[in-house]
């Protein structure tokens, strides 16, 4: 189902949520790329120059919002998007052209974010958070929906991350409005983290991509600013506490082979980001000029011997590609 209609400029209030880049060459005329926003989701071909509406239902009085968003890890060959919306998950096979609407439960449930197992060619796995209901998981790519709450005491999920090394340590952790859980088993059962900041919400999550060998991951919160673990989730600590002092909405980490790598937070709205190992922060410079605020950010790619590109959805609607 799709009705696609081109659009030019949204309004100063359709708010970005999520954004997801296909190839990492946002200038390459073939790149496609995703925006979820509260007039719902769309997409371009050509770098984010142009943008259209990619679902439409018809007899709807109000557009449907699309909360978040993934792409297949092998999205080139198996084009497999999925996008959380109020009361479940649209699914697409073939790029972004046609969609259908999964409902999770009765009544439907409000999907906030999702992720995607880095090994979904083989084993299919995806996990919704949800507002009010939890977290549902899927094993057949997204055609079928069960809850996997077992000891899951806050049922207002507002970020998940997936481990890397899924396949071997099956690791997943759910931030939710009162704080931190962890899965060891891929979301059978969840134990709360011992939290050093007790009861603060915890807005985004992300693994280190080396997360086999660092067992590091960051947390971050409303009012606590950015938490590290470097034990994989046993013991956290607050870093850059003079720097990051709003709230932490999103969390990228970036592995890139002339470096360490590096990582960037969504401080706010504005963007700041650490390449010495998270020992020192700094706002990124090309988010600096733009004199906007930034609700969402994404992995746009780089090139080589240069730094990453960023996807940055702006406050006015805009989506401009950061580099």
């Amino acid at each position: 189902m799709s009705d696609l209609q081109p659009i030019n400029r949204a309004p100063a209030e359709d708010i970005i949520f999520a954004l997801a880049c296909e190839s990492g060459k946002p200038s390459a005329e073939s790149s496609l790329l995703f925006a979820a926003k509260a007039s719902g989701i769309y997409r371009s071909h050509d770098g984010g120059k142009h943008w259209e509406l990619a679902f439409h239902l018809e007899n709807m009085q109000e557009p449907l919002p699309a909360l978040s968003i993934c792409l297949s890890p092998d999205f080139e060959h198996d084009h497999n998007a999925f996008v959380g919306v109020p009361g479940g998950v649209l699914r697409s096979f073939d790029r972004g052209v046609t969609w259908k609407v999964e409902q999770l439960a009765s009544p439907p449930p409000v999907t906030g974010t999702l992720v995607i197992s880095p090994n979904f060619i083989e084993d299919g796995i995806l996990l919704a958070g949800t507002n009010e209901d939890g977290i549902f998981r899927s094993l057949d790519r997204g055609l079928h929906w069960s809850t996997c709450n077992f000891n899951l005491l806050d049922l207002n999920v507002l970020s998940l991350a997936i481990s890397p090394d899924f396949a071997h340590d099956e690791m997943l952790f759910a931030g939710t409005v009162s704080g931190l859980f962890r899965s060891k088993n891929g979301g059978r059962a969840w134990r709360e983290v011992d939290f050093p900041f007790g009861y603060d919400p915890v807005l985004s999550l992300a693994f280190d991509p080396g997360f086999a060998a660092s067992s590091m991951l960051l947390a971050g919160t409303e009012t606590q600013g950015l938490q590290v673990s470097r034990d994989a989730g046993a013991t956290w600590e607050r870093i850059a506490e003079d720097v990051l002092v709003q709230p932490i909405n999103a969390i990228l980490f970036v592995n890139i082979s002339w470096g360490a790598g590096m990582a960037f937070v969504l401080n706010g709205d504005q963007v700041f980001y650490s390449d010495d190992g998270l020992q020192s922060w700094q706002e990124w410079e090309p988010a600096a000029r733009l004199n906007e605020g930034i609700s969402a950010i994404s992995l746009a790619g780089w090139e080589t011997g240069s730094k990453p590109q960023l996807l940055a959805g702006l406050a006015d609607g805009r989506i401009v590609v950061l580099k």
